[in-house]
């Protein structure tokens, strides 16, 4: 099949060449296949597109793992081009085609693999023979995973965000309470740690940040693993997301200036 792409397109073909030329560095263990999709396939890649890569192996390893995420991160600041590379175990891919995943799909009818791949090849004559399912088929399938999804997110995810960010929130308002002060005894780390209304801290330690953070807080308070009430949300001041993850970078570095000091 002939490509036919714009200059952006080949140039983020390129450089997902040479990564794919230089995967057998990484791992004594060839990867299965090594496919390209998404924009820079399709020809219409622009100076704002990614270069997305789905990588396919056997079984993955913690050292294999950290070296190829190292090796994106140089081609990514070498090129000043993000990379979204996917390492899925050939088994889990296998499972998402046969159950209709349509993501999965379009990346076996749409990606090109730059590997001589038996394996990819396989997974085209899967797809091509199978026939598409009916509307109502696909619309019970989309329903459930989008339930599934939402109830992951309640049960794990968006939870163990929130809690994460209030707990880094507060542990630097804990280091900025002791550089502040004079404690003699445990007592007294205590007494300055306990904070009953966070709020003034906030202000005081975050003032850039603390409309956002403050407004966040509130949030957390009302997400649970069973949900939240829609009509509380709307009582709450707006959050800008933006700024709280500013105010997390800000964090990061201050208090790394503080180890150091």
């Amino acid at each position: 099949m002939k490509l036919y792409m714009n200059d952006e397109s080949k140039k983020r073909f390129a450089i997902a060449q040479k990564i794919c030329n230089h995967m057998e560095e990484l791992s004594p263990h060839p990867a299965q296949a090594f496919i390209i999709y998404g924009s820079t396939i399709l020809g219409t890649a622009n100076a704002q597109s990614d270069i997305d890569i789905m990588l396919l192996v056997d079984f993955t390893e913690r050292k294999f793992m950290t070296k190829l995420r190292e090796r994106i991160l140089e081609y990514q600041n070498r090129t000043l081009i993000h990379i979204t590379i996917n390492v899925k175990v050939v088994s889990e891919f296998l499972k998402e085609i046969t159950e209709g995943n349509h993501y999965h799909m379009h990346i076996v009818l749409k990606g090109k693999c730059l590997l001589n791949s038996n394996i990819f090849e396989g997974f085209k004559s899967i797809v091509s023979a199978n026939s598409l399912p009916s509307k109502k088929e696909l619309i019970i399938k989309n329903a459930t995973d989008t339930h599934m999804r939402v109830q992951d997110l309640f049960l794990g995810s968006l939870v163990k965000l929130c809690t994460g960010i209030r707990i880094t929130i507060l542990k630097y308002l804990d280091l900025k309470l002791v550089q502040s002060m004079s404690l003699d005894s445990w007592e007294e780390y205590q007494t300055v740690i306990q904070r009953e209304a966070y709020a003034p801290t906030i202000k005081k330690f975050l003032p850039q940040y603390s409309n956002s953070v403050i407004a966040f807080f509130k949030l957390s308070d009302e997400v649970k693993p069973l949900g939240f009430d829609l009509d509380v949300l709307d009582t709450l001041p707006p959050c800008n997301f933006i700024e709280l993850l500013e105010c997390i970078e800000f964090i990061n570095k201050d208090s790394q200036k503080s180890v150091q000091d």
